[in-house]
């Protein structure tokens, strides 16, 4: 869910809540079609990176790119576990080659709460 009071230097923030210790929750951003960043061109290399604030999590919080169309394994940024207030997660994603589509996944394993805030996607000349 958004959340409009909480955010690393704004007023919002994407929250994923997990009251069980077990499963996953990922929000999936489309990078072709959905237009969450425009002009984006998928050739090359990229630096992904956000702030992330985590509470009580049991699994883990993590950025993760994945090619969707030639599917590939998900690159992942570390994890945070625990509490930690806002931390700058970053990974870095090789050559795209051929790809027509990529996602980026915010990713939340195990219980507790977890905050998402200023994702970028950053072309590596």
């Amino acid at each position: 869910r958004w959340t409009w009071d909480e955010g690393f230097q704004s007023d919002g923030s994407l929250t994923i809540e997990r009251p069980s210790g077990q499963g996953q929750s990922t929000w999936h951003f489309d990078l072709i079609d959905s237009g969450h960043f425009p002009g984006l061109r998928l050739q090359g290399r990229y630096r992904v990176r956000a702030r992330v604030r985590t509470d009580g999590v049991t699994g883990g919080a993590r950025l993760a790119w994945q090619l969707v169309s030639p599917r590939t394994d998900p690159v992942l940024s570390r994890s945070l576990q625990g509490t930690h207030d806002w931390t700058l997660l970053e990974l870095e994603v090789p050559d795209v080659g051929r790809a027509r589509q990529a996602a980026v996944l915010l990713v939340h394993e195990g219980g507790g709460q977890t905050w998402f805030d200023d994702l970028e996607i950053i072309p590596i000349p």
